[in-house]
């Protein structure tokens, strides 16, 4: 199809099975982030070098200086990194499996925050806290904007919130989605005054109950190669290391 600007720096460059869609970058208003929908499908289809030169020829003249990448599985990967595309994030990707209903012990101060698909249950107030919290814990370069908060909301058919305060601070929080029978944990943060308070602990295995309760008998996460103190807290939990891997690609455009 062709390019849909649906608002100023914002459109749609592909649509179908798989779908590309662009805007600005959260805390980077030059860069252009390329969420690519679908990739996972068994219909998965990618354009070729021509198609995706004329994507980067749109978003230069919509005004970027370059382009990142969401997260990314091989073929798209293998697609964008013919025409210059360079990794700059590096993910593994972990699964814990939950055929019958896990057995958690958790702490009274995490309540769950309903989430409806688009993100309007979600209060400003809680909304605000979250991402203050998420800066605090990844950093401009990482950190979620309003836009990347309710993308992770909208990634999955269902999803939810999950918070832990103490005293009403708030301590961590957990977005989880469910599409067929698979949970995703979308993110976590956890404020590091409490790091191995058992916070994060807590946050991971709601998120998980409540993708069991969803009827999806797998729960996946993805973090950072290197992140060992997340891997290791993941394995605490019951997650297993799996053979894949996601990278987030970057290009300039010159």
């Amino acid at each position: 199809m062709s390019v849909v600007e649906r608002a100023p720096r914002r459109g749609t460059l592909w649509s179908g099975p798989t779908v590309v869609h662009a805007r600005p970058l959260a805390h980077d208003p030059e860069a252009a982030f390329l969420i690519i929908s679908g990739a996972h499908d068994d219909n998965f289809s990618f354009p070729g070098p021509e198609t995706i030169e004329q994507w980067l020829t749109t978003l230069k003249s919509w005004g970027y200086a370059r382009v990142r990448t969401s997260a990314l599985s091989p073929r798209p990967d293998s697609a964008l990194r013919e025409v210059g595309f360079a990794p700059v994030q590096d993910l593994m990707l972990m699964s814990m499996s939950h055929w019958t209903p896990p057995q958690f012990s958790l702490a009274p101060d995490i309540a769950p925050k309903k989430a409806v698909r688009w993100g309007n249950r979600i209060s400003s107030s809680l909304r605000d806290d979250v991402l203050r919290l998420d800066a605090r814990a990844f950093g401009d370069t990482w950190a979620l904007d309003r836009d990347a908060f309710t993308d992770a909301l909208r990634a999955t058919k269902r999803s939810q919130v999950f918070v832990a305060r103490h005293k009403g601070v708030l301590q961590g929080f957990a977005v989880v989605g469910a599409t067929g029978g698979t949970g995703y944990l979308q993110r976590l943060a956890v404020d590091a005054h409490v790091h191995r308070a058992g916070v994060g602990s807590c946050l991971v295995a709601a998120a998980v109950q409540w993708s069991s309760r969803r009827g999806c008998r797998h729960t996946v996460v993805n973090t950072e190669i290197n992140n060992q103190p997340a891997q290791h807290l993941y394995e605490k939990i019951g997650f297993v290391s799996l053979p894949n891997r996601l990278t987030v690609l970057q290009k300039e455009l010159h």
